[in-house]
């Protein structure tokens, strides 16, 4: 059902989890963000991690965001987080009466540089075991669609704000694959496989994009959008995840395996990336020149 009427008061029946009457979740923190002003909850669900002794309990929180994230204070100001007041119980913030301030939580973030002097990171960013078991199956049906014995390769084309500053016309790719990966690439295999992501949801233009691979001959492309929409599909049917999670969010975090060499590490099912996008967007990429 729409979330909000022409009044904007949001409908309780988009709520997705029941932590009331669900065995599953009962007696857990159930936040429920439907207001641009997500700091108070946020404040809610920071104090309970800090003070609950998670190693004695099977109890989580379920956080459901019903509003544009970009648009809250959390995400506009990325100083939120370390200028709330610390929780009464934080890891290692205290030793016998003495509190050392240095020792404070900070807000986790890759832009602005943390500086280190003036705090401590206490988790560690990961993926939820749901994530990863889906992500597993994306790689699975990569692979399974995949040339055999190819190397594999992502190809992202950003498109939605960027066609003015970097260009992805169909005939500006082809220059660029030809360029990129014509004849044999040291480094690579004979056969090669990209894996196709974009924002774009043209169908006309994506199927145009897979279709320059048939003018190389050891080449082939996938739609890996496809793919991981329906991994996302097939784990909502199974029961793994709630279907109010088959969203856009759920699909980008799967093709972190494609995207973060960090989240590649142990699969290792990229060999190369070519991005075009606002900060990269060069003619030509030889293919030598991006093997990991």
């Amino acid at each position: 059902p729409p979330c909000y009427d022409s009044q904007n008061r949001f409908n309780e029946k988009c709520i997705a989890f029941d932590s009331g009457n669900e065995t599953k979740y009962r007696g857990w923190l159930h936040i429920v963000t439907t207001t641009y002003n997500a700091l108070g909850d946020v404040k809610q669900i920071y104090n309970a991690s800090f003070t609950r002794d998670w190693d004695k309990s099977n109890l989580g929180f379920l956080w459901e965001i019903h509003q544009s994230w970009w648009l809250t204070p959390m995400a506009v100001n990325r100083n939120t987080i370390k200028e709330m007041s610390p929780p009464t119980r934080g890891a290692g913030m205290q030793f016998n009466g003495t509190q050392f301030l240095e020792m404070l939580p900070t807000f986790q973030s890759n832009w602005p540089p943390i500086d280190h002097g003036k705090g401590c990171n206490y988790v560690q960013v990961d993926f939820s075991s749901s994530i990863k078991l889906m992500q597993k199956s994306f790689i699975t049906e990569v692979r399974r669609h995949a040339l055999e014995d190819a190397s594999i390769g992502l190809f992202h084309l950003r498109r939605a704000d960027t066609t003015t500053i970097c260009d992805t016309s169909i005939d500006k790719l082809r220059e660029y694959l030809h360029c990129s990966l014509g004849g044999i690439v040291r480094g690579l295999r004979s056969n090669i496989t990209l894996v196709m992501t974009s924002d774009d949801k043209d169908s006309g233009y994506r199927n145009e994009v897979m279709a320059l691979a048939d003018e190389l001959g050891h080449v082939t492309m996938i739609d890996g959008d496809d793919i991981a929409r329906r991994v996302v599909a097939e784990a909502a049917e199974t029961g793994l995840i709630a279907k109010a999670m088959v969203n856009n969010f759920v699909t980008f975090a799967v093709e972190a395996v494609l995207r973060d060499p960090r989240e590649d590490k142990t699969n290792q099912l990229i060999d190369f990336r070519f991005t075009r996008r606002r900060k990269h967007c060069p003619d030509c990429e030889p293919g030598a020149k991006q093997v990991l």
